[in-house]
């Protein structure tokens, strides 16, 4: 009897272990049930121990299409938004392994980002020399934003004067800070170059930041 029940147990363990677990890498929380429209959803499995070759992953509802990358990954493209797209797991004689439901959401950009400030606003130079970066957020939702910036253009008005420095990537450069550090009330980003999740590069709106008098 002793013997049987340590068989079942077993059993039971390896069930247990051979659990598979499906990710969603574009997302800040891997875990969470959400996949987007328009961009290109990095889906890992977790096999825990099975043999993929001997499975099939599917997706339904949701305008769902599923591309096959590798053994445990896939890229899932949606088209329309439901509350009831389903990625199915089955095994070689159809058995259901896997049935996870997503919420299928429209990604919804922000305008760029200076730091934590956004374009109209009024602050002090040191906050933007606190975090000098160009930010894409995504409004309510929980994808992580792709885009890659590639350059830009910093105006400054110093002594009545207009001076400009050219940056490369999302960071502000060295010559950039020097400058924000003498601006007397306005700054702008202008002609930021980006590629965006598509792979197409465009010109993203440009950012103003007006410049508190009292610091510096």
């Amino acid at each position: 009897m002793r013997f049987i029940f340590i068989l079942l147990l077993f059993g039971f363990s390896s069930t247990v272990n051979a659990q598979i677990q499906v990710y969603n890498r574009s997302l800040t929380d891997s875990t969470l049930p959400y996949l987007y429209i328009g961009v290109d959803n990095a889906i890992e499995v977790d096999w825990n121990g099975l043999e993929p070759t001997e499975h099939a992953v599917s997706i339904s509802n949701g305008g769902g299409s599923i591309m096959k990358l590798g053994e445990n990954k896939f890229i899932v493209r949606v088209t329309t938004v439901t509350d009831d797209c389903v990625i199915r797991i089955r095994n070689k004689n159809g058995k259901i392994k896997l049935k996870q439901s997503y919420k299928v959401r429209i990604v919804e950009y922000t305008p760029l980002y200076l730091g934590e400030i956004q374009s109209g606003a009024t602050t002090t130079k040191e906050n933007i020399v606190a975090n000098p970066f160009l930010i894409f957020k995504c409004n309510g939702r929980y994808y992580k934003p792709r885009f890659q910036i590639l350059s830009f253009v910093l105006s400054v008005d110093i002594n009545e004067n207009v001076v400009e420095a050219v940056g490369i990537g999302s960071e502000l450069t060295k010559q950039q800070m020097e400058l924000i550090k003498k601006v007397d009330n306005l700054l702008t980003i202008d002609n930021i170059r980006v590629v965006d999740p598509d792979g197409k590069s465009r010109i993203a709106p440009s950012i103003v930041i007006y410049i508190k008098k009292e610091e510096l």
